[in-house]
């Protein structure tokens, strides 16, 4: 259950259908009532927002609806109060969940576009900024590189939001080895189990 020290995610509601989870840990619980610390300093939380909390049950990757009550900065990180209004049920894999990598300042190649600002990964796909423009379906060449390793393979656009310029975001799936005999999928999967390891040696202050 959710208590103090635990490691949790928040997913916003219009993120559900991307699976994108933000990091956190529990600082501190009452009855119904949780203090949380965010990694990410610039998520848009709010008080009386609807979110969605991901945390392990007994081994099990598992999600419980909640409302937030305040937002508060906390030698500059972001600490939010809120209170569950459900009851926990299973999630998905945990696998399936991509995972915010904002504040892992990593990178990816779209195409011939090099250093493009990789925002969250997952087994099955990647959200990124780009400045060029891409169409939903278009398939792109997609170079990974992660622990001195590169991982190469084909993705296909799969949604678009336009940012401030000169960024648009992509949100692109693989394209899979068995089409184009890369390796991307198997280093997404080793860079987003990687990713959520680190994050919560971090949170712990374990050295990584």
């Amino acid at each position: 259950m959710l208590g103090t020290g635990t490691e949790m995610f928040l997913q916003f509601p219009n993120e559900a259908s991307k699976r994108v989870l933000h990091p956190g840990q529990i600082t501190a619980a009452e009855e119904n009532v949780f203090n949380a610390e965010l990694q990410e300093t610039d998520l848009p939380v709010e008080p009386d927002q609807t979110i969605m909390v991901y945390y392990e049950i007994h081994q099990k990757f598992s999600k419980q609806p909640a409302q937030i009550q305040q937002v508060d900065t906390v030698d500059d990180k972001l600490v939010i109060s809120f209170h569950t209004t459900g009851d926990p049920v299973q999630a998905e894999d945990r696998e399936c969940y991509r995972v915010s990598t904002t504040i892992a300042e990593m990178t990816v190649s779209i195409a011939d576009e090099t250093e493009c600002p990789l925002a969250d990964i997952s087994a099955n796909g990647f959200g990124a900024l780009a400045e060029k423009a891409y169409e939903i379906g278009q398939t792109v060449p997609v170079t990974l590189q992660f622990d001195g390793k590169s991982y190469d393979g084909t993705a296909v656009v799969q949604s678009i939001k336009e940012l401030p310029k000169p960024w648009t975001r992509y949100g692109l799936s693989w394209a899979g080895a068995a089409n184009d005999g890369g390796d991307l999928e198997k280093g997404a999967h080793q860079i987003s189990m990687a990713v959520q390891r680190e994050q919560l040696r971090r949170r712990s202050g374990a050295a990584a």
